[in-house]
C-alpha cells in the first residue's frame, strides 16, 4: 500500500507560520508521531485530525481535503 503524503496539510501548517514542533505542542500529539503521520508512515486517528483542524482553523467540512 502506498503511503499517503499530506502535502496540503504541510502547506496549511506553513501558511499558518507554524513548525511541526509548535503544532505538536498545540495539539498534544507527540512530535515523532506527528512527523511520521504527516510523512505518511502512519495514519492519523479521527481525534488527531480534529485537533489539527482546530489548531489550523480548518472547517470540519474540509477535513477530507487534508486527511
Amino acid at each position: 500500500m502506498a503511503r499517503k503524503k499530506h502535502t496540503r496539510l504541510k502547506q496549511k501548517i506553513s501558511e499558518r507560520g507554524l513548525t511541526y514542533g509548535q503544532l505538536s505542542q498545540i495539539t498534544g500529539i507527540p512530535l515523532g508521531s506527528l512527523c511520521a503521520k504527516i510523512g505518511g508512515y502512519a495514519a492519523f486517528s479521527s481525534r488527531e485530525a480534529g485537533l489539527i483542524c482546530q489548531a489550523l482553523d480548518i472547517p470540519a467540512e474540509k477535513l477530507f481535503i487534508f486527511f
